[in-house]
């Protein structure tokens, strides 16, 4: 007998991200020839990438949907320090394995995502073997926009808004608007620049602001900054 799942992959990129707040989510259909339960890790190379040694997917949360006939779970997937311009590849990569934007609770909404049906290129989009070192890009996000590669300044607003969109790191999100620039919990810590003040006053001011205001610059930043979708879809 064959057990339908609907999986979604909770995504967290550590930093700019948070681990134990919003998340890019990406969903697809696994068959299993067993009933699923909570732990339980599987793996396949139709999901992860050849070659490499099974990373594994713990099943979390798992739900029966009497309705449906279908089993519904979660598992996570957090990286740590991805340079920035990796970003997006690295989701592009996982959509590239059969993953698609979205979450196994459109469905149950009054409203479908936009992302639900969105076709995405299956041509898997690694890191070009063009780019700099990685401690060269590490220190991209503190720069002025001026002093950055241009295609890293879309980068940093495409990582904007995703912070925003997922609710992960809001005033993070309206620092990196108001300043262009993103500084570690690490680099704020020491002697602060003139830069580093102005990121860390956006910080601090976001939380001090009422709600309704706080939902307004968000919003502001979701209807000026590209969607991960549309960076997908290029």
């Amino acid at each position: 007998m064959i057990f339908k799942l609907e999986l979604d992959l909770h995504m967290y990129f550590v930093p700019p991200m948070e681990e134990h707040s919003g998340a890019i989510v990406l969903t697809r259909t696994v068959y299993l020839p067993f009933v699923p339960a909570a732990e339980i890790t599987i793996h396949s190379s139709a999901f992860e990438d050849m070659g490499s040694a099974p990373v594994g997917f713990a099943l979390k949360g798992v739900i029966w949907d009497i309705d449906r006939h279908v089993f519904l779970a979660h598992t996570e997937l957090i990286s740590h320090d991805v340079p920035w311009p990796y970003i997006v590849g690295e989701i592009q990569n996982w959509l590239a394995h059969g993953w698609r934007l979205g979450s196994y609770t459109d469905p149950y909404g009054a409203k479908w995502r936009e992302q639900e049906n969105l076709t995405v290129a299956t041509k898997s989009k690694r890191p070009s073997k063009n780019w700099p070192d990685e401690d060269v890009m590490e220190k991209w996000p503190a720069l002025p926009p001026k002093e950055r590669p241009k295609h890293f300044n879309r980068t940093f607003r495409i990582i904007t808004r995703m912070l925003a969109d997922t609710r992960n790191a809001d005033r993070l999100a309206y620092a990196m608007h108001q300043t262009q620039m993103y500084f570690t919990e690490e680099q704020l810590k020491g002697d602060r620049t003139p830069a580093m003040q102005r990121f860390q006053k956006a910080l601090d001011e976001f939380y001090k602001e009422p709600y309704k205001k706080q939902e307004r610059r968000i919003n502001r930043i979701l209807a000026a900054y590209p969607s991960l979708a549309e960076a997908i879809a290029e």
